[in-house]
């Protein structure tokens, strides 16, 4: 039967088939031996092999001169390595054996700096062998080693030379100890001749030689593999200018080998090379050239170290770590071609015509392998500058990195460029590039392009691992805006393959930084299409696409909208079944709010655990067991460890436990607080409370237990009351104030209203504008005056210009809506237009619009627009009780009652509205004549401070510009309105130098805080008394232009209910600053059960 290698799996017959599968011919072998069955489809083995054989010893002699084993390479494995970037499984890290890991942690242990400065370290073995003594194995190799030094004087020449410079450097010393069976082992050299320096002779100690069965190498761990990628050493070493390369000498001599393990090195040699005198033995104190475990050795110590010496020499230590290839390291100081894509195909159709390797070429591929191998003589012409950077670029102000991809029908592949950016200057240089045939299995062209773009993302991670290139912006480039589509995709779900190379591409870049590249300027097509030589020289691969020189770079997004119809968006109805997990006993404590009712609940389940159907109340004695019972359950799984550790005879606790200073002990299998008042004739609960967890359901519940018996008192109080019970708290002031922050009882009886930042000026009083373009208005008064005989009340209604802060007042006869709109157009006729008219939400005014609205729908529609176009005003209203808010007008208000507190005090009872009004207009200059600003009013030579009554009146003698050229003359013109004009711009000019200054900074309210939010429940602020503040729940919020909340919409709860527990009328909606508002429970918080 001939052997078959890398069979796929074809058909599976089952043995409800029994005609297939019936016997015709049975071939029986020994016992615990497979047997051979014959069936209508061909002969099968049954059966296992066996793991041992039955066999004569032979005993044999003969002479090995060299066996290397190489496995076999089928037309499978070489399609497997071709196809690799299909397979469905996406790149792992590769993960360290155990093997591996007690390697690293042998020479972590024992690794040290003998006498001679040289690290030392033991043989890293698998475990303490006890080996055979193969002396009569080291003869053996010794005279045959003997026969050829005699036979070769060059030979034998160099071959001594290379042993006494061992021995003057005191890598191997006499072993004139005799030492313990099963710790020795010697070890036969060898001669090696360098293949490219023929002159040059390394004795390799041959660490692999067997007796009886087993070898040195066999018992030493090789370690992880600590080498550097060379594709991150290259791509550094062409980062800058200047070139330096080094190379450590016999690098495995320099490490030294631990004393205890010399003995595993000995091996026999002739003192002086004298091959006629007797050899002697010796024993190497380094690691040696054959050992399976130097090579892990030594790349371990210079690591060790680079780490060692970090802090002292960090420029060479990071060298050490990333720039050298085991013992060559190259660095630069401050290129990949696509001509094997011919070859790839060639190979590849080979594999798939079934082509052995001894075979001839088939006649159709000659001339396409025979037109490559003579292309290939082309690639000395090829000249890739080994620094990124040429010498007169400049001051590198910007690296950017550039990967393009690309795919064809014929292969796929990517390149990538780094582009550097000086003060006048672009240059671009290729990084490296990755070509791939397409797979012999049929692939759509949107997948291939995806499959390139997964390996751009992959050289993209590489690089910014390996390169130390101080990128600042990264671009991807294809030309496929399918895969534009998928990779920006955030819906729809696609099949195995897309999904899964999505998901790479997703793990390390970001869909922003996915560009479209026309076709024509994509060079990643070269590399799915594959160029001679000759074109490749004369292409854009090593210099990239045209628009990457320029100094401004223009990208293009291209279409990102998937197809409709694509067939890798996948389309199921997905059903799934939700299992729920049984809550624990300890986690249903939650549902509890109240300690005696846990404890009551637990007393009557261990009542009837013992089936006892009793129906009295519970005692005493039952409800202590209950809660001993939680306090157990709890401490069990919170103080598990700890409950272990004094379980034990003479046990402690560490010094830098939490619990160490509490001496605790176990009593009754209770954790309790040993303390030190053991002797004290308090009751044993007090002197030894039961310590619990911080967090928890049971340390809730008798903190709310506590808090209940205290009255919702503070947290000093709680506290004692807890302990007076009997228990100790870890952290428990921390938790006593954390359980008091989320009672809801004493956040309604003593927590602030809520308060936000400080919100930014609006423009209104921070642009330049005419006076009372925009008014602030509020009322203030009653006024008592006289009218024959009669005492009649009057109010004074209080304008006032946010951004000037002049003000104008007018009288009120009364508070009613008509008397409001009578004031409000006598203002506008003296004043002027207005833009803007804002108001607290006070009764009259909100009566007053309402009636405006009315009023202008019961007008005709020629003279509503004649109405709207003379006045074009809008009427504002600030959220209710926000007096904060109308700040502007409550402090001018604030300013008129005391110019006219002292005069109206004189005359009291006897002013009649004329007087009135006059001291309104009286008190209205005084305050217009006031100064903004008061840093310059003790200063003799400063200007007049400013006031608005400069803008008002533009009396003045201040100087100064803005639009238009108005000069101090203008003064003295007879052109008045030139003169009008220079003191408007003399009081905006000193206005933004010294007024706006003054109103920069916040006076409170400086940091945000916790915005309000939807589903809040909160108390409303009242001028009632605190406990009759009503409840209620955030409905909406409005949000500034910062993102913060100053206002929300509320709806308050109805306290009246019908005896069929219904409200007598629907709840209230209305909207209040939030420093009206008080949160009792917020919207993502689990309310406190007890309160």
């Amino acid at each position: 039967m001939p052997p078959l290698m890398d069979c796929g799996m074809g058909l599976l017959i089952g043995y409800d088939c029994s005609r297939a599968l019936a016997p015709r011919q049975v071939i029986t072998g020994g016992d615990s031996e497979p047997y051979a069955v014959k069936t209508d489809l061909g002969w099968s083995i049954v059966g296992s092999v066996p793991q041992c054989v039955n066999s004569k010893d032979v005993t044999g002699l003969c002479y090995r001169i060299s066996v290397k084993e190489l496995p076999p390479v089928t037309p499978a494995a070489v399609i497997r390595a071709l196809e690799s970037d299909f397979a469905d499984t996406s790149p792992r890290e590769k993960s360290i054996s155990q093997e591996d890991i007690q390697f690293l942690q042998v020479l972590k242990g024992s690794i040290q700096q003998n006498e001679r400065d040289h690290l030392e370290m033991p043989l890293p073995f698998k475990a303490r062998p006890h080996l055979p003594d193969n002396r009569r194995l080291a003869l053996v190799r010794l005279k045959h080693l003997k026969k050829k030094l005699n036979r070769d004087p060059k030979f034998k020449n160099d071959y001594v030379n290379f042993m006494e410079g061992v021995f003057k450097d005191g890598n191997a010393e006499r072993a004139d100890n005799e030492p313990e069976p099963g710790n020795v082992w010697y070890i036969p050299p060898q001669g090696v001749y360098h293949p490219r320096k023929p002159d040059k002779i390394s004795v390799v100690f041959d660490c692999s030689a067997k007796y009886e069965g087993t070898a040195l190498n066999d018992h030493l761990l090789t370690g992880p593999d600590l080498t550097n990628g060379l594709t991150g050493v290259l791509c550094r070493f062409r980062k800058d200018p200047i070139a330096m390369m080094c190379d450590v000498e016999k690098m495995f001599h320099r490490l030294h080998v631990s004393k205890e393990d010399r003995d595993y090195l000995r091996f026999r040699w002739w003192e002086g090379g004298d091959t006629e005198s007797e050899p002697k033995e010796y024993r190497m104190r380094v690691h040696l050239f054959g050992a399976a475990s130097s090579p892990g050795c030594a790349n371990y110590g210079m690591k060790y170290l680079a780490n060692q010496n970090e802090t002292e020499y960090p420029l060479a230590a990071d060298f050490i770590r990333k720039n050298f290839d085991v013992d060559d390291g190259i660095i630069s100081l401050e290129s990949v071609d696509n001509s094997d894509h011919t070859g790839k195909q060639v190979l590849q159709e080979m594999c798939q015509k079934g082509v052995g390797w001894d075979e001839p070429l088939p006649v159709e591929l000659k001339p396409r392998w025979g037109s490559w191998v003579d292309d290939l003589e082309n690639l000395q012409k090829i000249q890739i500058p080994r620094c990124f950077s040429p010498g007169n670029l400049g001051k590198i102000l910007r690296t950017e990195l550039h990967h393009f991809s690309d795919a064809s029908s014929q292969g796929y592949g990517q390149c990538s460029y780094v582009r550097l950016v000086s003060e006048d200057k672009v240059h671009c240089s290729l990084v490296m590039g990755k070509a791939r045939v397409a797979p012999t299995k049929i692939v759509t062209i949107p997948r291939l392009e995806l499959t390139a773009a997964v390996i751009s993302a992959a050289v993209s991670s590489m690089l910014k691992e390996e390169s130390e290139l101080r990128v600042d912006a990264e671009y991807f480039w294809t030309d496929s805006q399918v895969v534009l589509g998928y990779v920006s995709n955030e819906a729809r779900r696609f099949h195995v393959f897309v999904a899964n190379r999505v998901q790479r591409i997703r793990e390390t870049t970001d869909p922003e930084q996915w560009h479209y590249v026309d076709t024509s300027e994509n060079p990643a097509d070269h590399a799915s299409r594959g160029l001679r030589v000759a074109e490749i020289i004369n292409s854009n691969w090593f210099s990239g696409p045209k628009f990457l020189w320029k100094r401004e770079l223009v990208t293009k997004q291209g279409t990102s909208e998937l197809l409709v119809g694509d067939p890798e968006v996948k389309v199921a109805q997905v059903l799934y079944t939700v299992a729920e997990r049984q809550d624990s006993f300890l986690e249903r404590l939650s549902r509890f709010s109240k300690w005696t009712t846990a404890v009551n609940v637990v007393a009557r389940i261990l009542r009837l655990a013992k089936k006892t159907k009793k129906a009295e109340p519970l005692n005493v004695e039952e409800k202590r067991r209950a809660a001993l019972t939680l306090i157990t359950l709890v401490q069990q799984e919170a103080f598990k460890e700890e409950m272990l550790i004094l379980s034990q005879k003479s046990g402690k606790l560490p010094r830098n436990h939490q619990l160490y200073q509490l001496d605790p002990v176990l009593h009754d299998g209770i954790l309790r607080v040993g303390g030190r008042m053991r002797k004290a004739s308090s009751p044993f609960e007090v002197k030894h409370p039961i310590i619990l967890p911080r967090d928890g359901d049971i340390t809730r519940l008798i903190l709310g237990h506590g808090h209940e018996k205290t009255q919702h008192q503070g947290r000093g109080q709680t506290l004692n009351e807890v302990r007076a019970n009997g228990y100790w708290i870890i952290g428990g002031s921390r938790a006593v104030a954390k359980y008091i922050r989320q009672c809801v009882i004493c956040r309604k009886a003593r927590r602030p209203t809520e308060k936000q930042r400080m919100a930014d000026l609006p423009t209104d009083r921070i642009d330049p504008s005419p006076p009372f373009s925009y008014c602030g208005m509020d009322c203030f008064g009653p006024f008592c005056t006289k009218q024959g005989r009669k005492e009649q009340k009057r109010y004074g209604l209080l304008f006032t210009c946010p951004c000037s802060r002049e003000i104008h007042i007018e009288i009120l006869e009364d508070m009613t809506t008509d008397a409001f709109i009578n004031a409000l157009r006598c203002f506008i006729a003296i004043r002027g237009a207005v833009r803007q008219i804002r108001s607290d939400q006070g009764s009259n005014f909100v009566g007053a619009r309402n009636e405006l609205e009315r009023a202008l729908k019961e007008l005709d529609k020629e003279r509503v627009a004649t109405f709207l176009a003379d006045k074009q005003c809008d009427f504002c209203m600030n959220a209710p009780d926000a007096s904060h808010v109308g700040g502007v007008w409550e402090r001018q208000i604030r300013t008129v009652r005391s110019v006219l507190g002292s005069v109206l005090a004189q005359s009291a009872g006897r002013l009649d509205d004329a007087s009135l009004r006059t001291f309104f207009y009286e008190a209205m200059s005084i305050v217009n004549s006031r100064p903004l600003t008061v840093e310059s009013i003790n200063n003799p030579i400063s200007l007049e401070p400013l006031t608005p009554n400069h803008l008002l009146t533009m009396k003045s003698s201040v100087p100064l510009p803005p639009p238009g050229k108005f000069v101090k003359e203008d003064l003295y013109t007879r052109r008045r309105w030139r003169r009008v004009q220079y003191l408007s711009e003399q009081f905006w000019c000193r206005w933004r130098k010294e007024y706006l200054a003054s109103i920069t900074l916040r006076q409170r309210w400086h940091a945000p805080r916790r915005n309000v939010q939807v589903g809040d429940i909160v108390i409303v602020k009242e001028d009632v008394p605190h406990n009759e503040w009503k409840l209620a729940r955030v409905l909406d919020v409005c949000k500034d232009d910062d993102g913060l909340v100053r206002k929300a919409t509320i709806q308050i709860g109805e306290r009246k209910l019908s005896k069929e527990g219904e409200r007598l009328s629907k709840p209230s909606v209305i909207e209040r600053p939030i420093q009206k508002l008080v949160i009792l429970v917020e919207s993502s918080e689990k309310p406190c059960p007890t309160s």
